[in-house]
């Protein structure tokens, strides 16, 4: 059966008048659908679009998200600073920056700076800490006055000749003065040879070295995203390190300023899709021309599988955006797909066209020749591979859905022009026949030992196929999508780095934002939704208030540290 209609829809398509109106056809078909194809391309670079919102797991987020809306889509600008009070200025001044950007930056918030902790910061520390944090500044207090005062050069005079005083009266030990009278000494002599220089008066006051934790801030922003191109925060990172730069934020001024965050992350990994892509690109097409030469030796057959190829594309690019509206960024693969099976499916006939025109010696006889031995095996391919594209239909993984459903289309459709636009380019080109054998005579030796050992060489990999199923069972899945990622990205070193030192601070943020922002009644729905811990940072008292018990497990997101109720 399949034989005579493959070679009936060949014949028909190779008759002069037939083939002549269908590459016509085609043609114009080709090219109206590239003119779609180039108005109406669109993707969807919104990464929480690619499975059905219909799932359980996506109605919860949905809910989460909607109770909880500032801890979703952010850019985390981490500052390190030469000292914690340049970090604090840094801060401030990104903030107020980004801010006045209301456009790009309709939230933006320092989570170290915000008000809330400007009032409340002591309450998070421990007692002992809060015990040493005061007395440090009571200690302080006679060299802090003189200084507030007059925050000059003279007013430091004057804070030392104070502290002076109090040696001379009894009431401090010059050794107490030692650390702070050689940071300033070190200071001023790094001042006077032209060098860089800041000073910490945190230090000043504790006696200790800052640590990563003190010199770091972070800000997050919730950036405007444009899904519509394949980086939705890119424009809004560039504007961010912009701003920075245009604030003096940089190592010169002893500043550095990092993005990561979920925004930053998603980006680079989309980005990812067009590293070297010119390059990429060009190695393709060199390889597809290479191997089209290598099988059929003919510049004509070559731009005969070529033009077919692009009209294809073109076609099932058409429809795909007609059915699905925009393309994702795992449907639009479907592209690499087409190309590489579709130029299979050219090269087949072909080679069996050239090897039935040498037969015969004629080019209607070659043509309708290589439909009749081709027939039963290609159309096996393309149902087959169209079946395994369609089955990926019914997951509600939405992006592998659509990618099912353009690739199978693209596989009937490449296999249709195969056997119908190709031969009638063909008998449109004539293109010469084989003068020699056609295939490889350097291979020959290898296709005889594949003959004559045929029954070793399948119980061989009949052994190797029983050994992998038994290794099955060790196998290993890693299901942490940020090991996908390069780690030698900013945004993915900087977010080990800011996960390892400023874990506290998200916590502590989220625990404030939850007692300013979110209503009791909200509370009580993520308790009541949500089973594993993270409330570490929420007073008991608060709770009680809002009816949660304590020993309910609650969870924020993914980065805040776990409860001890």
């Amino acid at each position: 059966m399949w034989i005579d209609f493959y070679a009936r829809l060949v014949a028909l398509c190779c008759r002069r008048a037939a083939a002549v109106a269908l590459v016509a056809g085609g043609t114009v078909a080709g090219v109206l659908a590239g003119i779609h194809v180039v108005q109406n391309f669109q993707m969807d670079s919104n990464s929480q679009n690619l499975f059905s919102p219909d799932v359980d797991w996506r109605r919860r987020q949905a809910e989460f998200d909607a109770a909880f809306p500032q801890r979703t889509s952010l850019i985390l600008a981490v500052i390190d600073a030469a000292t914690p009070e340049r970090a604090a200025e840094a801060a401030t001044a990104l903030t107020t920056g980004l801010a006045a950007r209301k456009d790009l930056f309709p939230t933006v918030r320092d989570l170290a700076g915000s008000e809330f902790f400007t009032h409340n910061g002591l309450l998070f520390l421990d007692t002992d800490k809060v015990h040493d944090a005061t007395r440090q500044l009571i200690d302080a207090q006679p060299f802090l006055g003189p200084l507030a005062a007059d925050p000059s050069l003279r007013g430091i005079m004057d804070g030392f000749s104070a502290a002076l005083l109090g040696v001379e009266n009894g009431e401090t030990q010059l050794d107490d003065l030692a650390t702070p009278f050689s940071v300033f000494a070190d200071t001023l002599e790094r001042t006077v040879k032209g060098e860089r220089a800041w000073l910490s008066w945190q230090e000043l006051i504790s006696g200790e070295k800052p640590g990563t934790r003190d010199t770091r801030r972070i800000i997050e922003v919730q950036p405007t995203l444009n899904f519509g191109a394949l980086a939705p925060g890119a424009t809004a990172s560039t504007a961010l390190r912009t701003t920075a730069a245009d604030l003096g934020l940089t190592p010169a001024n002893g500043v550095s300023v990092r993005l990561t965050g979920s925004v930053p992350i998603a980006d680079e990994e989309f980005l990812t899709l067009t590293d070297r892509a010119a390059l990429m690109a060009t190695l393709m097409m060199s390889a597809i021309l290479a191997t089209l030469w290598a099988a059929v030796r003919s510049a004509k057959i070559v731009a005969a599988i070529l033009f077919t190829l692009v009209v294809g594309l073109a076609i099932t690019t058409a429809i795909g955006l007609l059915v699905v509206g925009r393309f994702n960024v795992i449907s639009v693969a479907f592209i690499p797909l087409f190309v590489g099976i579709g130029v299979d499916f050219g090269i087949q006939y072909s080679v069996r066209y050239r090897a039935e025109r040498r037969e015969h010696g004629d080019l209607m006889r070659g043509l309708i020749g290589a439909g009749e031995k081709m027939g039963p095996p290609l159309t096996l391919a393309a149902l087959a591979t169209a079946a395994c594209f369609y089955s990926f239909l019914p997951t509600n993984f939405a992006g592998l859905a659509e990618l099912g459903f353009v690739a199978g289309n693209g596989m009937i459709i490449a296999y249709l022009l195969s056997g119908t636009f190709l031969p009638a380019l063909l008998r449109l080109m004539n293109p010469a026949g084989s003068a020699g054998e056609v295939g490889f005579k350097q291979l020959a030796s290898a296709d005889r030992f594949v003959h004559k050992y045929r029954r070793a060489i399948v119980g061989g990999l009949g052994v190797l196929t029983v050994a992998g199923l038994f290794l099955l069972p060790s196998l290993e899945f890693d299901d942490n999508p940020m090991n996908l990622r390069s780690a030698s990205t900013e945004s993915m070193a900087t977010r080990f780095a800011e996960s390892s030192v400023a874990r506290r601070w998200r916590s502590a943020s989220s625990a404030a934002a939850i007692m300013s922002e979110s209503p009791p009644f909200t509370m009580l729905r993520v308790a009541e939704s949500i089973d594993t811990a993270d409330v570490q940072m929420l007073p008991t008292p608060w709770l009680e208030r809002c009816g949660v018990s304590t020993s309910t497990d609650v969870r924020f997101d993914g980065l805040t540290a776990g409860a001890r109720r």
